[in-house]
């Protein structure tokens, strides 16, 4: 379409998971960008799809794209406040040593921002 949208992206933000499935079986690309550089992540991430989100990451996903403000999910995840989130992908290997766009750390923003859970899981997973 014109957003740039393949079917597959198209399939992850109507949260049709039989489609998603079918899609990837028959080889959708799971890494694929739309012109707005959204990836099926981001897309599952808006809507906060945690299903979706597992699936992905555990069929390969780059959690480490970035998107146009230079944000990895994990970043835009802590800066959103969703902390379950957040843990949901540091416990799906996010990296954990993530920088932002200042090259501040995600542990060192947890820190200053008093984020005693998101402190003690990223330390938890090696950070």
């Amino acid at each position: 379409d014109k957003k740039g949208d393949t079917p597959f992206l198209i399939a992850c933000k109507n949260q049709n998971e039989d489609l998603i499935k079918y899609l990837i079986y028959h080889g959708a690309d799971i890494n694929i960008k739309n012109k707005y550089n959204e990836t099926p992540l981001y897309i599952a991430y808006k809507k906060e799809y945690k299903k979706l989100i597992e699936y992905l990451i555990l069929g390969g996903m780059d959690t480490e794209k970035r998107n146009n403000q230079g944000d990895t999910i994990l970043l835009m995840a802590y800066n959103d406040g969703k902390e379950d989130l957040t843990k949901l992908l540091i416990k799906l290997g996010a990296d954990v040593n993530v920088k932002d766009k200042n090259g501040k750390s995600l542990l060192l923003k947890a820190y200053n921002d008093k984020n005693d859970k998101i402190f003690r899981c990223l330390v938890e997973h090696g950070a």
